[in-house]
């Protein structure tokens, strides 16, 4: 198990984002929207080749070009609340170059939705026997996340610093006929020296549904979308990475600011239903735990 990380803040936010095939009616510009459901959304899906071209010379359903600016670590790339097909496929590049046409860092296509279950769990007739994806019953009901680390595990990013990057998405066969997507988050991250401490580690889903009962035992329910929860402490921090990390986070991002949270950036398998982009739900104090040592615990809501 690798060390979790924190990803903080979303560099695409304050990027130019370009691409194409956008609908000017849910612009490409929407990624950058907090609100989930305020989509960006395709206006088909067939495969295209874009201009500048992907590495390999391969064909795309959709692109999405971002500048930052100036040049920017990244260390993981999330794509959320997406309507991805289970047989999509997701590229990323980073690129030296304003032209595109040098890249420092590809990660390949990707499947947007990974391996979730061991074979050994599933019965040989299930429809996701084979790859040990979602089941169509899972599809469309557990969190649409794509992410894509950077680098290893516990390298703070990659290599070298890009300011410009391309997400590529091969989904010519996606049933709603467009391709949509909530947001888009890409950070550089915070990966503790030492990582949570077990026993004070969770995570769980909340559910924030409202339920009355009535004067003869029946109940109803007004029901509320559901949301994860990470609580875990960070026990054995530095004084110099208490404070320039932790307590500078809390800082930065306050209550309201977002950050990517992932439980362990090792896991293929898991990383997906482990990961999401929420909020911190309180500040808690830097403590000085002992001579030379800090910690401090944290709560992050997940954002829906």
């Amino acid at each position: 198990m690798a060390n979790c990380l924190i990803a903080w803040p979303n560099r695409s936010d304050a990027g130019t984002l370009t691409g194409s095939p956008w609908s000017s009616a849910l612009p490409v510009a929407n990624l950058q929207n907090r609100f989930l459901t305020n989509y960006a959304r395709t206006t088909a899906t067939a495969l295209f080749t874009p201009s500048p071209a992907i590495p390999d010379g391969s064909q795309c359903s959709a692109v999405v070009n971002v500048n930052f600016g100036l040049a920017r670590y990244t260390t993981a790339m999330a794509l959320l609340h997406h309507n991805l097909s289970l047989s999509a496929n997701v590229r990323l590049v980073l690129w030296q170059d304003p032209a595109n046409t040098i890249p420092v860092y590809d990660s390949g296509w990707q499947p947007a939705w990974p391996r979730y279950y061991d074979t050994l769990s599933l019965r040989y007739n299930d429809s996701n026997f084979l790859y040990g994806q979602l089941s169509l019953d899972d599809f469309g009901v557990v969190p649409s996340i794509f992410l894509q680390m950077v680098g290893t595990p516990n390298v703070p990013a990659n290599a070298t610093p890009a300011q410009y990057a391309s997400i590529y998405i091969q989904d010519p066969s996606n049933p709603a006929g467009y391709i949509q997507i909530g947001r888009l988050y890409m950070a550089e991250d915070w990966t503790p020296v030492r990582n949570m401490s077990y026993g004070d580690t969770s995570l769980a889903w909340v559910d924030p549904t409202v339920v009355d009962t009535s004067l003869d035992g029946t109940e109803y329910y007004e029901e509320r979308s559901k949301y994860r929860e990470a609580v875990f402490t960070l026990k054995y921090m530095s004084n110099t990475e208490g404070v320039t990390m932790a307590l500078r986070m809390t800082q930065n991002r306050g209550v309201s600011g977002d950050v990517l949270y992932v439980f362990d950036p090792a896991n293929p398998q898991l990383l997906q239903q482990r990961s999401f982009v929420g909020r911190l739900e309180e500040l808690s104090p830097l403590v000085y735990a002992q001579y030379g040592i800090t910690s401090m615990a944290f709560k992050i809501k997940e954002l829906v």
